[in-house]
């Protein structure tokens, strides 16, 4: 949820505060977290 919430909200936040730097770093670090967060979930469903 954290990672939806950062591309979500945060990203838009900083797009209309015209803060590209900002945005690009929340929009990498919501997916980062969505892709990490898929992939353990799948890992525990595999492994566990």
């Amino acid at each position: 949820m954290t990672g939806f919430i950062l591309v979500r909200f945060d990203a838009a936040g900083y797009k209309k505060k015209n803060m590209p730097a900002e945005q690009k770093l929340s929009r990498f670090l919501g997916w980062t977290n969505v892709v990490l967060g898929v992939g353990m979930y799948v890992l525990k469903g595999v492994y566990f």
